[in-house]
C-alpha cells in the first residue's frame, strides 16, 4: 500500500503516453477518461475497427507475438462462457452487441516498470502491423497491394525495431522476428514496398 500511489502514477504514465502515440491511427478505438473520474488504468485495453483490416484479432495478435510483444483478451461477454451456454443455450446473437465488440478487444502490455522504450516499440510495432493489413480503399491504393508479391513477408515488427535486448517482456525473449516464421505468416505482408521504404526488405 505504501506504493499505491506511486504505482498508479506509473500506469497512468505509460497509459497516456499509448494514448499520445496511437491517438491517429484510424483502426483503433481508444480507451478514455472520463473527467470527473480517477481511473485506475489496471488494463489498457484497444478496440480494432476490423472492417478497416485484413487481419482479425487472433492474427494481430500472433504478429505481436512474434515482435516479442505478449497481448491478452479480457471481457468476454457473460452468455459466451461455457456455464451460460450449456445451461441456458445462449448464442453469441441473443446479445448482439456484445458479440460484435468482443472480437475487437486486445489488451496491450501495461505495468509499472515498463519504459519509455517498451511503450514507443509496442506502438510502433502495433502501427506496422496494421498499415501493412488495411483493407484496399481504408488509405492504401490498389497499386500498393498489387506490388504486395515484390516485398518480403513481414511478421508485423520493422527490421529495424528487433534489436538486441529491446523485447523483454516475457520469458522468451528470443521469440522473435525469423525468415521462417515471417514466410508462414501470410497475414502479415507489407503492403507495396513503397509504403515502408525503410522497413520492408526486397527479395
Amino acid at each position: 500500500m505504501r506504493r499505491a500511489d506511486e504505482l498508479h502514477r506509473k500506469r497512468t504514465q505509460w497509459a497516456g503516453r499509448y494514448s499520445a502515440l496511437l491517438a491517429d491511427v484510424a483502426e483503433l478505438i481508444l480507451p478514455t477518461q472520463q473527467p470527473d473520474r480517477i481511473h485506475s488504468w489496471h488494463l489498457y485495453s484497444i478496440r480494432l475497427k476490423l472492417d478497416r483490416l485484413q487481419i482479425n484479432r487472433a492474427e494481430a495478435i500472433d504478429a505481436l507475438k512474434l515482435a516479442g510483444i505478449t497481448t491478452s483478451v479480457h471481457w468476454m461477454p457473460l452468455h459466451q462462457h461455457p456455464y451460460y451456454r450449456e445451461k441456458y443455450g445462449y448464442q453469441p446473437d441473443d446479445l448482439p452487441m456484445a458479440a460484435r465488440l468482443y472480437p475487437e478487444l486486445i489488451t496491450l502490455p501495461l505495468y509499472p516498470d515498463m519504459s519509455e522504450a517498451d511503450v514507443t516499440y509496442a506502438c510502433d510495432t502495433l502501427k506496422h502491423i496494421i498499415a501493412a493489413n488495411l483493407c484496399v480503399g481504408r488509405g492504401v491504393d490498389s497499386a500498393a497491394v498489387k506490388r504486395t508479391a515484390a516485398c518480403r513477408p513481414l511478421c508485423g515488427v520493422p527490421p529495424d525495431q528487433t534489436r538486441q535486448g529491446r523485447v523483454a517482456w516475457t520469458s522468451h525473449n528470443n521469440n522473435r522476428c525469423s525468415p521462417a516464421r515471417c514466410f508462414r505468416s501470410p497475414a502479415y505482408f507489407a503492403v507495396g514496398c513503397s509504403v515502408f521504404s525503410q522497413q520492408s526488405v526486397l527479395l
